[in-house]
């Protein structure tokens, strides 16, 4: 049996979700920003999706996953405010951990964050509560 062997520093330059662009006063793109994790902000606020659509993806980091979830609904506060307690309550996130809700290029809802493993199931019922405009969500479960 033969393995390959990467330095956990190899793997972390490797991945594109770990470029944090510098934040600009001149940006074109208004965006509430709360402790973000790493993620490249600049080119998910450029990234969008249609009008009651959906994309959850993550990255598993094996102690902890980034979820970058991408919501065709027009950017509420309410919303980001509502979305980080239910995932407070449900022990996804801490009080401390890394979440960002932020408005796309077209005005509508990015929202990130960091947690621990298996909470896939959990986190599709709480968007599915939170956004029922949009037709389910399929954040998966690492």
């Amino acid at each position: 049996m033969q393995f390959s062997v990467f330095s956990f520093a190899a793997l972390l330059a490797a991945s594109s979700v770990l470029a944090i662009p510098a934040a600009s006063a001149t940006s074109s793109t208004p965006a509430t920003v709360q402790s973000a994790p790493a993620t490249n902000l600049t080119a998910e606020l450029e990234t969008d999706v249609a009008k009651g659509a959906q994309s959850c993806k993550a990255v598993d980091f094996l102690t902890e996953v980034t979820y970058n979830v991408h919501i065709g609904e027009p950017f509420k506060q309410s919303h980001c405010s509502d979305t980080k307690k239910k995932l407070n309550a449900a022990n996804i996130i801490g009080s401390n951990a890394g979440f960002g809700c932020h408005k796309t290029r077209k005005h509508h809802m990015f929202i990130t964050f960091e947690t621990g493993r298996g909470h896939g199931g959990k986190i599709n019922k709480i968007f599915d509560n939170e956004f029922p405009e949009v037709n389910g969500f399929n954040c998966p479960n690492f």
